[in-house]
């Protein structure tokens, strides 16, 4: 029993070990996005995070538990970045993308990051929807 609980401490009895992300978001010629969400997506794992009104957000893994962070890999990125207007809670209420749709889809946005093991920081630049 006290070697399991040895064992228990040394691989962190489940959890995987996850490493901080930060990053920002901006709108290439316009700004920060300021609202939405960012997603990061592996065949093991997704991670993802509130975009804040300054552009920046910070990724939450949530597997058995939530974490800061997450695990070390690389992952494919997308990112919903939708204002909705008048009233939010009515269903029919018109919404408008900030950025273009293709962002909205890990397999068309063309975002692709690796998160190392220690600290990691993405500055993530996307465009506005096409007219």
């Amino acid at each position: 029993m006290a070697m399991l609980c040895v064992l228990c401490l040394l691989i962190g009895c489940g959890g995987v070990s996850t490493y901080p992300v930060t990053g920002f978001v901006t709108i290439a010629g316009d700004g920060p996005l300021n609202m939405g969400e960012i997603v990061f997506t592996s065949d093991e794992v997704t991670a993802k995070g509130a975009i804040q009104k300054d552009g920046s957000f910070n990724l939450i893994t949530t597997t058995d538990r939530e974490q800061q962070g997450a695990p070390a890999g690389k992952y494919r990125v997308f990112i919903l970045g939708t204002a909705t207007y008048e009233d939010p809670s009515k269903l029919d209420s018109p919404s408008k993308n900030l950025i273009d749709s293709k962002y909205n889809d890990y397999r068309t946005s063309g975002l692709e990051y690796t998160v190392e093991e220690g600290p990691n920081s993405f500055e993530i630049e996307v465009t506005k929807p096409k007219s």
